[in-house]
């Protein structure tokens, strides 16, 4: 296992346009107990990439405890990507995170693709809120032949308001989700549970919890459950197969 790197204990407000922490290909990392502001496109308040070919089992990334707050378009609170080689875990937990920034500024991102692998995600116990269109309060995405052994998504409280004006031509196209979780073009999830969530969502078209296997994507298997969600969603909880995707086993309560 590689060497445990830390950041704890700081306050980041970078200059306009640029991310408040950026890591990339870390190894061990944990980024905990920091307040991170972040103002203008593209400026995640937490950016992590792992690219390489190969990574050394072990590694770990733990964000945890920090409170974030992000104003820009296509500006996440936390943004982790797996486009290559593999982590062996994911932790999200006990974050404050809020995005106000239109489109795209999720609240937290996770994303394994190509021949990136991840072996576990721990997404728990997050108090995200999001203002803006298109900008999901968590959104897990396994594409394009990635692949995702076991995920959890617990006891988080979201809070979404990201409605578009009633007279918009795109108004129905801009649904903005509580929870969101789509497996795609050739993408592995082996199991993940959505269990014990409070979930408010305004927006037009949005649901509460969604879950898709689309594309020769594969769910194995799936629980959702004690989750309560505003009946303001359109859709509280849905879950759905298309073009080849599957879900081969779901439990919904």
């Amino acid at each position: 296992m590689g060497n445990q790197t830390w950041l704890r204990g700081f306050e980041i407000s970078p200059d306009p346009n640029q991310p408040g922490v950026v890591g990339m290909d870390v190894g061990n990392l944990t980024i905990a107990d920091n307040r991170i502001s972040t103002v203008g496109s593209n400026a995640p308040g937490i950016r992590i990439t792992e690219t390489r070919s190969v990574t050394f089992s072990g590694n770990q990334v733990r964000i945890v405890d920090n409170t974030i707050s992000t104003i820009g378009a296509q500006s996440s609170g936390v943004e982790v990507f797996v486009t290559n080689g593999s982590l062996d875990r994911l932790e999200v937990s006990g974050n404050t995170v809020r995005t106000d920034g239109d489109f795209s500024s999720h609240g937290i991102r996770a994303l394994i693709r190509d021949t990136g692998s991840l072996g576990l995600v721990q997404i728990n116990k997050n108090k995200v809120s999001s203002a803006r269109p298109l900008s999901e309060g968590i959104y897990l995405s396994i594409t394009d032949g990635g692949s995702l052994r076991r995920a959890t998504i617990n006891s988080n409280e979201i809070f979404i308001t990201g409605s578009v004006p009633s007279d918009s031509d795109n108004q129905l196209d801009l649904e903005s989700d509580g929870i969101y979780v789509n497996v795609l073009r050739r993408g592995q999830l082996q199991e993940i549970e959505i269990n014990n969530n409070s979930v408010t969502t305004l927006g037009n078209d949005a649901d509460g919890i969604y879950l898709i296997a689309g594309v020769n994507g594969v769910i194995q298997r799936a629980v959702v459950s004690g989750n309560i969600v505003s009946a303001l969603a359109s859709n509280p909880i849905q879950a759905c197969q298309s073009a080849g995707g599957k879900i081969l086993a779901y439990a919904d309560g």
